[in-house]
């Protein structure tokens, strides 16, 4: 058997953890021609399905859909943009720990295991599917992560106060997945880092050492793909269902744009990134019927203004302080905040179609 050398496992782990966490790198204008081309692409469908009769058809109908003035020029997309800046402080510090976490994990995990099975001698060898198999269960294990952080923030109400931070946004863009708070994109990779790295720790020790996984424009492939099929449209305005049978495999951006309703019935539904499989072991997927009309953000609740340093940074850890503590009553989610919620909660209004 070859021996592992420790540095080879650590540089290997740290490139699949920087493919999973870093998401797509855009180095080159083919690639973001890529995937702007494809989301270009799956917003005209959505529009042609659900929007265009509404007005007439043409390009500029179109692009006046695709950049409605109410959603672009709403307050809450101004909130977007100013935690977008607060967030590229800390991003490439949690990016760095949290990659760097999953390298020294799996080193330590097939360091362990070459102690207790000295003996033991891999005659695997790698090939496609096995290379594609290594790949999906790094994804698999990686969105599981993401599941359990993501309903563990909706479930905690010290937590929640923290997570409010994105689902306050009333209007969604693009630009609605940075507005996280920093402490919750810690605590997704911190676990992902946990999960992942003794997977690839046990993957290079009972076959044949370190190995990449596969990747496409910089990220793993599955993440690659996924970004392909309509992850640019998660956060917006256009909705894109994969339909009923697809959307029990995947999550489709109409799915996650229900997560964001304020309706009760969409309430801590569809947790899941890219599969549909965790919302389905643990009970929480929703397959909508058809298109439904959403309405988004907080409803009923006044400590939800995040703008700025000290509202998106410093006024969510203090809530949730207080609430840890005792010292202030949770607001979600407790039956109370619910049936408030659903009291003050005005009907649905139709998805913002064009200007």
């Amino acid at each position: 058997m070859k021996d592992l050398s420790p540095q080879e496992v650590l540089d290997t782990a740290l490139r699949n953890a920087e493919a999973l966490f870093g998401g797509v790198t855009l180095k080159y204008a083919v690639v973001i021609g890529v995937f702007v081309g494809t989301t270009l692409a799956l917003a005209w469908i959505a529009w042609r399905l659900h929007y265009v009769k509404r007005s007439a058809p043409g390009p500029m109908n179109f692009l006046r859909f695709l950049f409605p003035r109410s959603v672009y020029l709403h307050r809450s997309t101004w909130v977007d943009i100013q935690l977008i800046v607060i967030n590229q402080l800390f991003s490439p510090l949690t990016l760095s720990l949290t990659a760097l976490g999953t390298g020294v994990i799996a080193s330590a995990t097939s360091e362990g295991l070459g102690r207790i099975l000295p003996g033991h001698d891999p005659s695997f060898s790698w090939g496609l599917w096995s290379l594609l198999l290594f790949t999906l269960a790094l994804a698999l294990v990686s969105d599981l992560a993401t599941y359990v952080v993501h309903r563990l923030y909706h479930t905690i109400p010290a937590l929640w106060e923290i997570h409010k931070v994105h689902h306050s946004a009333e209007v969604m863009s693009p630009l609605t997945i940075f507005r996280i708070h920093p402490l919750y994109d810690l605590a997704a990779r911190a676990l992902k880092a946990l999960l992942m790295g003794p997977l690839q720790g046990l993957v290079f020790f009972a076959w044949a050492g370190p190995v990449d996984a596969m990747t496409a424009f910089g990220a793993n492939l599955v993440f690659a793909v996924f970004h392909m099929f309509g992850a640019g449209l998660r956060h917006s305005h256009v909705w894109l269902s994969y339909g009923p049978w697809l959307e029990r495999v995947f999550i489709s951006p109409a799915q996650h744009q229900i997560h964001h309703s304020v309706a009760r019935k969409h309430w801590d539904k569809n947790f899941g990134q890219i599969f549909a499989l965790w919302d389905w072991v643990f009970g929480s997927l929703y397959v909508p019927k058809g298109y439904e009309e959403l309405k988004f953000g907080i409803t009923g609740d006044p400590s939800v203004n995040f703008s700025g340093v000290a509202g998106g940074l410093v006024r969510p850890v203090v809530n949730g302080w207080l609430v840890a503590t005792g010292r202030r009553r949770g607001a979600r989610p407790t039956r109370a905040w619910r049936r408030r919620q659903e009291r003050e909660n005005a009907p649905p209004q139709s998805l913002p179609a064009e200007e």
